[in-house]
């Protein structure tokens, strides 16, 4: 199966100079950061979590004080499989979906679970 089967076509975006209360007020487990119309970061909700720790005013600091930089992406003709494993070895969350140099979707680990759910299982011996 290909990651074009599993990821959300609809992805929030935003750049590095938009506060980070965007995505409280959007309730969204991460944001995809363009620069130029290109991926630049993302910002997920464990960066969320990381400024609330540190104390960050969500309506004044900027998505770019908890971006993370050249983010790992996904391709919608990959096989989710393998775009499964790169998540867990990277251990993220959400990966974006690049198709000619922009963003078409965000691949989450909730997406990859109909994955799971999908794949037959080996019947068990009695």
């Amino acid at each position: 199966m290909q990651v074009k089967e599993f990821y959300r076509p609809v992805v929030v975006t935003g750049d590095a100079s938009q506060s980070l209360a965007r995505m409280l007020f959007r309730g969204i487990g991460s944001l995809a950061v363009l620069d130029d119309g290109q991926l630049a970061g993302i910002v997920t909700e464990r960066d969320m979590a990381r400024a609330v720790a540190d104390d960050a005013d969500m309506a004044t600091t900027p998505v770019g004080a908890y971006l993370s930089l050249a983010p790992a992406s996904a391709a919608p003709d990959e096989d989710a499989q393998e775009a499964a494993a790169r998540m867990l070895e990277l251990e993220v969350r959400h990966l974006p979906v690049v198709e000619h140099g922009q963003v078409v979707g965000m691949l989450s680990v909730r997406d990859l679970l109909i994955l799971t759910a999908w794949q037959p299982t080996e019947a068990q011996p009695a």
